[in-house]
């Protein structure tokens, strides 16, 4: 079971997919990037992206690859951004609620490591089984 469904290839695959309009930004802000690595800026981790709006949408999200940020377009979360604001934190934002930041971004980090593994031991099932 996750989040209350039976764990079948279908759940789990929606389970691994990015969600961006249930996350709080969590890789524009919580994670460190390079402009060598096709990311806008040199950036620390736990600031903010500079195209990281208020509604945490990206203010480029639709020029990604003409701009050339294959960092940003490469990316992905499996889901964990969405997990941790709406499961983890119920929802609670981390600019409403900055003392709880820190904490969150680890979370995200956490998390999105735990999600990339089932997305790959999803992915060996299914090679053992053909």
């Amino acid at each position: 079971m996750i989040n209350g469904k039976a764990l079948n290839e279908e759940n789990l695959k929606m389970e691994l997919r990015a969600q961006c309009d249930k996350c709080f930004g969590f890789c524009c802000a919580a994670l460190y990037f390079s402009a060598a690595e096709g990311f806008p800026v040199d950036k620390e981790a736990g600031n903010p992206c500079i195209n990281l709006m208020e509604d945490y949408k990206c203010k480029v999200h639709s020029e990604l690859r003409k701009k050339g940020l294959k960092g940003c377009t490469a990316y992905d979360c499996f889901g964990a951004g969405q997990k941790v604001a709406e499961i983890i934190y119920k929802g609670r934002d981390w600019r409403v609620n900055p003392e709880i930041k820190d904490e969150m971004f680890n979370v995200f980090l956490i998390v999105r490591q735990l999600q990339e593994m089932l997305w790959y031991l999803n992915d060996a099932i299914k090679v053992r089984r053909t």
